[in-house]
């Protein structure tokens, strides 16, 4: 259980990171794209940033909640 509950935790991980540099990369072709709507874009960014930096504590937090629970009983 403990490291397929691991392996489950680095799949979402890794998943939210490769969806936050898609996003970066969306993020800077607008920016090159439309110069105007750069603040704009930025604020998004940093927005997504945030949010995504939150659920992957979140994610971490519960999932390693998860693993000491599932780890210590059948540890004793």
């Amino acid at each position: 259980f403990f490291f397929l509950f691991l392996l489950i935790d680095f799949f979402f991980l890794f998943l939210l990171i490769d969806f936050f540099f898609l996003f970066l990369l969306i993020d800077f072709f607008f920016l090159f794209l439309l110069i105007d709507f750069f603040f704009l874009f930025l604020l998004i960014d940093f927005f997504f940033f945030f949010f995504f930096f939150f659920l992957v504590l979140l994610n971490f937090f519960f999932f390693s909640a998860l693993l000491v629970g599932f780890s210590f009983p059948t540890l004793f």
